[in-house]
């Protein structure tokens, strides 16, 4: 493969991923907000024996497990998490502050600007960093624009489009594109499983470490009642070049209690690397953070 190959890569993917886009956004019409607690049922179109599909479920956001993929229409989630990085030697620094924002353009369809687009899975940052050095002396670190299709929507399984664009340093300007797929699959009784495995291109000051990257992400969640979660994630991080030295393998552990159908409140534990490879000095618990995390849906 050509260096050239990858830029061809990334602008094909940006093209489709962003035509879908707008394809979608402007052929959004009709009134009507749905919110968290009220249910969704679209327009039933006959078929061929003339009688009407069943209307969609009420969206349930009380349990985790549960929930779709992609907001409602009209809805509003705010997400925030507070990261505290307690890599060996660091002192507790930096502490980082990661909002999410996302909106349902229509019950398939949902839109966001996000500190961190993992942050269902590993709370560890991004947005903005306070911390001096350990930031490299910038508060905005990263962000994202990022989108989600619904693809498939069934009892105990649903996937979604998860694409977007995303900025890992504003000085110099290092820009990717990235694609994948959401998905959750329930398993045995109250268990589930998340994944959001993506490739990601990278467009702009592409370099070592910075070219293309893959991630997949898992999170196995535990549904202890209808308003309490526990999770155990983990997963793998790589870059494609030099795939057998570089790869991590994060783990955390999560608990995430909702106290109604609009609120989250969570705790997460991560460790940044326990089973890939380590740079010299680090080990499987050199790299750890703290997070807590609160979802807001209006």
């Amino acid at each position: 493969m050509t260096k050239r190959s990858p830029l061809l890569m990334a602008s094909t993917l940006a093209v489709a991923y962003w035509a879908v886009f707008l394809a979608v956004f402007l052929g959004v019409s009709g009134a009507g907000v749905a919110r968290a607690d009220e249910l969704v049922v679209p327009k039933a179109t006959p078929t061929a024996e003339g009688e009407p599909p069943p209307p969609r479920p009420a969206a349930n956001w009380l349990v985790y497990n549960e929930r779709p993929l992609t907001l409602s229409k009209g809805m509003l989630l705010l997400h925030g998490d507070l990261v505290d990085v307690l890599t060996s030697g660091q002192g507790g620094k930096p502490i980082w502050i990661t909002p999410n924002i996302y909106y349902g353009v229509t019950d398939d369809f949902t839109i966001g600007i996000a500190g961190n687009v993992d942050a269902e899975f590993f709370p560890v940052g991004g947005g903005f960093c306070f911390g001096g050095t350990y930031c490299s002396n910038h508060i905005l670190n990263k962000g994202s624009l990022d989108m989600l299709l619904s693809l498939l929507r069934a009892p105990g399984s649903a996937v979604a489009l998860h694409a977007g664009a995303d900025v890992s340093n504003f000085s110099p300007f290092v820009l990717d594109v990235r694609g994948g797929a959401l998905m959750r699959f329930g398993l045995a009784g109250p268990l589930a499983l998340l994944a959001d495995p993506a490739v990601s291109v990278y467009v702009l000051n592409r370099g070592p470490g910075a070219e293309e990257w893959i991630t997949v992400p898992l999170r196995l969640g535990f549904q202890i009642n209808d308003q309490v979660n526990a999770g155990l994630a983990t997963g793998l991080n790589a870059p494609v070049d030099g795939f057998a030295k570089n790869y991590a393998i994060p783990v955390g552990v999560m608990a995430l209690l909702t106290p109604n159908e609009r609120l989250d409140v969570g705790f997460n534990f991560t460790l940044g690397n326990v089973g890939g490879k380590h740079q010299s000095g680090q080990g499987a618990f050199t790299n750890k953070s703290i997070a807590l995390t609160v979802n807001y849906r209006l």
